[in-house]
């Protein structure tokens, strides 16, 4: 074969296979995008999995009526430029006699439970405990309005931005939880927020 049909050929080859990658590429993007998108859902079920567990063994090792975790975030802004607040609950864990409440509290008005997050805001140690027969009168309506008789709230981290842990109990406003037990609480607060953080990388 001479030179230039020898050319002409690798041509005409390199045509047939740009012609069939072109034709493919569509689809071969398309499953690996939908391969990178399943891999991260999967992770982030698996994340939100354990999440759940570690509520629930805190539930259980407390005696607890329902352990949740709650999300902060802006809304739409007023004409004035005002934001709108809500609060989400992300995870929730209850025991069995005990009607979960998660779907109710999606990007609800964040007003009602500011005296609870302002309370939190000025604990030095990041927690507080809360009761149905509190002094001041917004956080007992809150604490009946969920069917609490007490409550202990944790920060997730330094800033409230970043959600709360709340423990809450239906038949007690006594719980009895010592200095140690706050401690092994804010280990697990540790796991939950690398968790949390691997969710977010995953979408």
């Amino acid at each position: 074969m001479e030179i230039k049909e020898y050319s002409d050929a690798l041509q005409g080859i390199g045509f047939v296979i740009g012609g069939t990658i072109m034709a493919t590429y569509p689809s071969i993007k398309k499953w690996v995008y939908n391969k990178k998108l399943s891999s991260g859902f999967n992770k982030n079920l698996e994340a939100r999995s354990e999440i759940n567990k570690i509520l629930d063994e805190i539930r259980i090792k407390l005696g607890a009526t329902r352990v949740n975790i709650m999300d902060y975030h802006n809304g739409k802004e007023s004409i004035l430029g005002v934001p709108f607040n809500y609060v989400s609950m992300f995870s929730e864990s209850c025991n069995r006699f005990t009607k979960p409440i998660i779907s109710e509290i999606q990007q609800q008005p964040i007003a009602p439970i500011i005296p609870i997050l302002l309370k939190l805001i000025k604990s030095p140690s990041g927690v507080i405990f809360t009761t149905d027969q509190d002094k001041e009168e917004q956080i007992a309506i809150i604490q009946q309005s969920y069917g609490c008789k007490s409550s202990y709230t944790f920060l997730l981290k330094e800033n409230i931005a970043s959600g709360t842990l709340v423990i809450s109990y239906a038949e007690t406003r006594n719980p009895m939880i010592n200095p140690s037990t706050i401690q092994w609480i804010k280990s697990q607060i540790i796991i939950i927020n690398n968790l949390r953080h691997k969710i977010k990388k995953t979408k």
